[in-house]
């Protein structure tokens, strides 16, 4: 039967032995963590763009010269690793009941621009009579991080800059 003394030293050496084990990574282990970590965070990393829709002049025979009152979002969000997006449009205007085409288009509002679709090929933005509409669409498009886009809204199935009433310049975040 072991001593009193012998479990006493016993116990004392498994403490000074436990002291020695540390909980904290080598420095190594430590930057490999952080590696991975960051890695993981960036494959997981949504790309989003956001807008706030400002009116167009419009000089048209039927709505007359002058703006429009009407403000709404644009936010577009990639899904990982995809080129599928997924586009948000809302809009509140003193616009009657309608259908608006729109399209991602390249560089900022009013300067022209490349349609990344055209808008025909997109389902349209449903205004309805209270002059409210809203959108969700998944959009297979190429979107680069550095690069400006915008998305402009076009009456009456035009796809040109004079049938654009609305435009929202897109600003790129991660989250």
């Amino acid at each position: 039967m072991p001593s009193y003394r012998s479990i006493i030293a016993l116990a004392g050496a498994v403490a000074s032995l436990s002291a020695c084990v540390s909980n904290k990574p080598t420095p190594a282990a430590a930057s490999a963590m952080k590696a991975d970590s960051a890695l993981a965070a960036s494959a997981l990393a949504v790309n989003r763009w956001k807008g706030e829709f400002k009116p167009m002049l419009q000089s048209t025979a039927n709505l007359g010269s002058g703006t429009q009152r009407l403000y709404g979002t644009a936010n577009i969000a990639s899904q990982r690793t995809t080129p599928l997006f997924k586009v948000t449009l809302s809009l509140d205007s003193q616009r009657g009941s309608e259908m608006l085409g729109w399209a991602v288009v390249t560089g900022q509002c009013a300067k022209g621009g490349v349609n990344l679709m055209q808008p025909n090929s997109l389902p349209p933005l449903e205004i309805r009579a209270g002059g409210r509409g809203e959108l969700t669409a998944d959009v297979f498009m190429t979107l680069q991080k550095g690069e400006t886009y915008h998305v402009n809204l076009y009456q009456g199935g035009g796809n040109n800059e004079d049938a654009v009433i609305a435009c929202a310049l897109l600003r790129y975040s991660v989250g």
